[in-house]
């Protein structure tokens, strides 16, 4: 039966040139012995943070099946018969507006948007204001959002204004509602301007405080809004503000208080958890307790259920040193092995690197456990970090962003003749799913090097 433990050390990447020297040779010693006996390569990891690294590792596009039920009902015109739709595009009384807020993840969606206006404001008559929610947790993020803001301006402006402008985190803070009712807030006619200053001063997306673009935004009694909600973002403190002010609430998907326009699909998600019931293998996943509910919203392809085929536990060093209670894993059927780490909440150089330090006691154990029983073993993480932490009492960058380490452990795969592929993070899940099962999932993340590669790469 085939067998394989993954270890993810999440926040952990390849450094780049402006980050502090948080990796050595001396500092995990384990770990730079494997990249030089083993395959050793670095995966591409689009998101900079723990849960769109697992919602990315569980899923392959950013397009979940929600968007795909949205786009089959534009594209085939069902959509206007839905009731809350009808009413959407319905006259609007005088002096009323329409607001939609819209989490901004990537550009992806903006076709979506686009058509979802057309439908909305076909005759442009109607007063309709967009507001973006930033959900990157990335501050290298701005790039795409100036070019995404600019579309929107562009492409949309004669259907839509843009409005409030906040950070997903900031979106339940005390003076949210003042901003949310036009009473106060910054006004920044030029966004760019404002983007420039908060690259400066290192202020995530997701941290943005509230300010808006244009005036004449104001809620007012019987204005209609729409909450695009792909994704899980608390809407709780505007939708309290928008019933007090009897505001018409609609969502696309489920959200209290609203008239949804579509319920979310459970059984058609693709996502880690479908494939490993597919084909019938258990896991074992060991993690800190509260990230528990995390992974498994994620691996449920952004659903809330348990499935019997994954067993969560709490990690523990010791017990990931002994092989006995290694062996009593996979002889307790199971298939999988995950352990799953996360650096990248930590504030302190010194505690990154002790973080680093205890996992690195267990690779050793690990792989000897691993090798001696047939079982493939890999190393990775699902997102580097992009942090100011402290080191002592000066601020530094710890930039592990975009590409992460990829290790392959096995008797199987020998360096001399396989090196890791160009893949990105959803490949380690689905290389992860084809290591205990009898067949090949997705495309893999090795490849057999040509003869070439051989005489280059030694």
């Amino acid at each position: 039966m085939k067998k394989s433990i993954m270890l993810l050390i999440n926040g952990f990447g390849i450094e780049k040139k402006d980050s502090v020297e948080i990796y050595s040779a001396s500092l995990m010693p384990a770990l730079d012995s494997l990249t030089k006996k083993y395959i050793f390569g670095s995966l591409e990891a689009p998101v900079s943070d723990y849960n769109n690294g697992y919602r990315l590792f569980s899923i392959s596009q950013e397009k979940t099946i929600e968007q795909d039920v949205v786009d089959k009902a534009i594209e085939d015109k069902s959509i206007s018969n839905i009731d809350g739709m009808k009413k959407l595009q319905a006259e609007l009384p005088s002096g009323n507006k329409i607001h939609i807020f819209y989490v901004v993840e990537s550009g992806r969606k903006l076709m979506q948007v686009r058509d979802l206006l057309h439908l909305i404001n076909p005759l442009k008559d109607k007063t309709v204001y967009l507001h973006i929610v930033f959900s990157s947790s990335d501050v290298n993020g701005y790039d795409e959002i100036e070019r995404i803001l600019s579309k929107l301006a562009f492409e949309l402006g004669e259907y839509s204004k843009l409005g409030i402008i906040v950070g997903k985190d900031k979106l339940n803070d005390e003076n949210i509602d003042k901003t949310v009712l036009g009473k106060y807030g910054e006004h920044w006619g030029e966004y760019a301007k404002k983007i420039e200053i908060l690259k400066r001063d290192v202020v995530t997306p997701n941290e943005v405080s509230a300010f808006f673009i244009n005036s004449g935004f104001e809620f007012s009694n019987q204005d209609r809004v729409l909450f695009l909600n792909y994704s899980q973002v608390d809407f709780t403190s505007i939708l309290n503000v928008l019933s007090v002010n009897n505001a018409e609430l609609y969502s696309l998907f489920e959200m209290q208080g609203c008239s949804n326009l579509f319920e979310r699909g459970e059984s058609s998600v693709d996502c880690f958890n479908s494939k490993l019931l597919k084909i019938n293998k258990k896991v074992l996943f060991l993690t800190d307790k509260e990230k528990i509910n995390d992974i498994n919203y994620y691996l449920n392809g952004m659903q809330t259920r348990i499935i019997p085929n994954v067993t969560y536990a709490v990690r523990n060093l010791d017990f990931l040193k002994d092989k006995e209670s290694l062996s009593k894993i996979f002889n307790d059927s199971y298939d999988g092995l995950i352990i799953d780490f996360n650096i990248g909440n930590l504030t302190k150089v010194d505690e990154i690197k002790g973080n680093l330090k205890d996992i690195d006691s267990i690779i050793k154990p690990l792989e000897e456990f691993s090798l001696e029983n047939g079982i493939l073993f890999m190393i990775s993480s699902l997102f580097g970090m992009h942090a100011i932490v402290m080191d002592g009492a000066m601020q530094k960058t710890v930039n592990f962003s975009g590409r992460v380490p990829c290790i392959v452990v096995s008797k199987d795969y020998l360096k001399s003749n396989y090196s890791i592929s160009d893949k990105d993070t959803y490949d380690l899940s689905t290389a992860f799913l084809s290591s205990i099962s009898d067949t090949q999932i997705g495309s893999g993340i090795i490849h057999k090097k040509s003869f070439l590669e051989q005489l280059l790469k030694r």
